[in-house]
């Protein structure tokens, strides 16, 4: 029965362990890749436990306005891997590597990671 105990105590650590804090600075939304002259967007995105999320989403090369964006996301898997947040229209998947605590922003059109995946990646902050 104790090993039962455990098994469930582990169980909910790995499905919550998504929640928190994550940062990275992406290409610029035209883009797939860093280009000269764009220094990218900062991306910061909180993940609650209620589901609920914040993204703040400041593009570097300009003066700009941040732009605050909140909603709920939903898991797509049982494994709580993949998420997609709600109410953004591009770059709103999300695949959570669970061995480097960070998510990977997946490709809207074929779900899949862009060719330079290292440079969607959000980093969890500590």
């Amino acid at each position: 029965n104790e090993q039962q105990q455990d098994k469930t105590v582990m169980q909910k650590q790995i499905q919550k362990a998504w929640i928190g804090h994550y940062q990275g600075i992406t290409p610029c939304e035209s883009c797939l890749s860093h280009c000269d002259g764009c220094d990218g967007t900062a991306v910061d995105l909180v993940l609650k436990p209620d589901l609920s999320y914040e993204l703040t989403l400041q593009r570097l090369s300009s003066a700009a306005t941040p732009q605050v964006l909140s909603g709920k996301m939903y898991f797509k898997d049982t494994a709580q891997s993949y998420l997609e947040l709600s109410n953004i229209k591009k770059r709103h998947s999300l695949v959570y590597d669970r061995d480097h605590d960070q998510f990977e922003i997946l490709d809207d059109v074929t779900g899949q990671s862009y060719e330079f995946s290292n440079e969607f990646i959000l980093e969890k902050v500590v």
